[in-house]
């Protein structure tokens, strides 16, 4: 029997996410602004807020990724609240050469609704965040990094996991207030990490396996 396994290889991602004990750790700064701050995002000239109920004002928009320094390696998430299926490659008519793969990033908005699509290639400012609104109060899950502001979904899942989160709170959901492993005696922690409310996004990168990686990170596998 062949099966697949997947390591994903982040460029930077363990020197920029240190392990829980070594990085200093604010339990009141939003999950956008830590993730900001692991990422080396930074905000441009011109840019606009976004306008995300819930969260601190801080989180900018448009904002860019950067990993560098030394290598680590992340294992490729998959969450324990999924079961993502194995895919299947049918062969097509013998006269139709393969389709090309698509990228990590394309293969996460096709799996969205039509209606969530619509985000991707919106501008920043409030006519998107007016729609993000929108789509939230009609039932839609809408991720604040991934789908407002613009992240990398590869990249902004690996983030997530390395800081511990298995869930974080969907656009106009309530932020987190304290970190993943962090214990603050003033602030009790309103994140359970094994009991994602209804609506919240699921850290995995499920949706990456088989597809053309992020340029920042690096797949590889193996069969046996």
């Amino acid at each position: 029997m062949v099966s697949s396994s997947s390591k994903v290889e982040t460029l930077g991602v363990m020197a920029a996410l240190n392990p829980p004990a070594a990085r200093t750790k604010d339990p009141a700064k939003p999950f956008s602004e830590q993730l900001i701050t692991a990422l080396g995002h930074s905000k441009k000239p011109g840019e606009q807020a976004v306008d995300r109920p819930g969260a601190a004002a801080s989180q900018s928009s448009g904002a860019r990724q950067e990993i560098g320094g030394q290598s680590g390696a992340v294992r490729a998430i998959n969450s324990p609240f999924t079961n993502p299926s194995s895919g299947s490659n049918s062969p097509g008519p013998a006269d139709s050469p393969p389709s090309p793969p698509m990228t990590e990033g394309d293969a996460y908005w096709a799996a969205q609704p039509t209606a969530v699509q619509a985000l991707r290639y919106m501008p920043q400012g409030a006519e998107k965040n007016a729609l993000a609104l929108s789509l939230a109060s009609q039932g839609y899950t809408i991720d604040t990094e991934i789908m407002v502001m613009g992240w990398d979904p590869q990249m902004t899942m690996v983030a997530r996991a390395a800081y511990g989160y298995t869930w974080v709170p969907s656009y106009g959901q309530p932020a987190i207030n304290v970190q993943p492993g962090v214990s603050d005696p003033y602030m009790p922690s309103n994140y359970n990490p094994g009991v994602p409310p209804p609506g919240s996004i699921i850290v995995s990168t499920a949706f990456a396996q088989g597809t053309i990686q992020n340029p920042l990170v690096h797949t590889s596998q193996s069969a046996t």
